[in-house]
């Protein structure tokens, strides 16, 4: 009877210690942005914290033969240097004033020597607003 109360707490402490030297694993939260459509999103990111930030294009072009076009939204500048007759271009257009901002209205101005635009304009999400300049 002494053998197996001896061999029962042998046992028994063997399995205690095999279950105290267990590691335990603690997960890691790294706070970010989890969103991959976001401009500012990280991989690394286990919790959103509402950092996410999304961007979207806006392409200004004209359709008539006008050259010299400068472009200025948000305090940048680009240039038309092209005139699409027959089809619309798209963001990123050969000859097209393309600009990436984030999501929002925004005010411009166009000009070249002897015209001018104004106007606003609503980038959205991931997307492209085509702007055609009228004269």
């Amino acid at each position: 009877m002494k053998t197996k109360i001896s061999m029962f707490v042998a046992a028994a402490l063997m399995v205690l210690l095999a279950t105290s030297c267990k590691k335990t694993e603690t997960k890691v939260e790294i706070l970010g942005c989890t969103d991959p459509m976001s401009s500012t999103y990280n991989p690394m990111a286990t919790i959103n914290d509402g950092s996410c930030q999304y961007n979207g294009k806006v392409v200004f072009w004209i359709n008539k033969n006008v050259y010299g076009i400068t472009v200025t939204i948000n305090g940048q500048m680009g240039y038309i240097t092209k005139y699409y007759q027959d089809y619309n271009p798209t963001c990123g257009s050969d000859g097209c004033a393309t600009f990436t901002l984030p999501v929002g209205s925004y005010s411009f101005h166009a000009t070249n020597n002897s015209l001018d635009w104004n106007g606003n304009i609503s980038i959205t999400s991931n997307g492209c607003s085509p702007m055609l300049l009228k004269n």
